[in-house]
């Protein structure tokens, strides 16, 4: 990506915050991406951001396929189609390549859960 007024951290340069930030988006998610890059410049924002989107896709008992297809209609509903794609992606990295082509879609799942 290509950026006008700042140049995100790379993971091999991050430290502190940034670092720790780099990290946990390894050993979590699917390792910094782009989005996350983008919000280096200010390590605050970028662990916050992280932060929320962790809890809301990683914390507690609900299974991560059931909180990705949620993110993903949400996404869909925000029209947000970089995050929608994000999803999909996920939902096939986690396995479940049917829900993910349906969500790709715009259809419905057709299993009611």
């Amino acid at each position: 990506m290509t950026y006008r007024f700042f140049a995100p951290t790379p993971t091999r340069a991050a430290t502190g915050r940034t670092a720790a930030v780099y990290q946990q988006l390894r050993d979590d998610f699917l390792g910094p991406l782009p989005t996350f890059q983008a919000l280096s410049a200010v390590p605050e924002v970028l662990a916050a951001t992280w932060a929320l989107m962790r809890e809301a896709l990683l914390a507690g008992d609900a299974p991560r396929v059931d909180r990705e297809l949620v993110a993903a209609s949400v996404s869909r509903a925000n029209r947000c189609q970089f995050c929608v794609d994000a999803h999909v992606l996920l939902l096939h990295a986690l396995g479940a390549p049917k829900l993910a082509e349906t969500v790709a879609r715009g259809e419905t799942p057709a299993e009611p859960g």
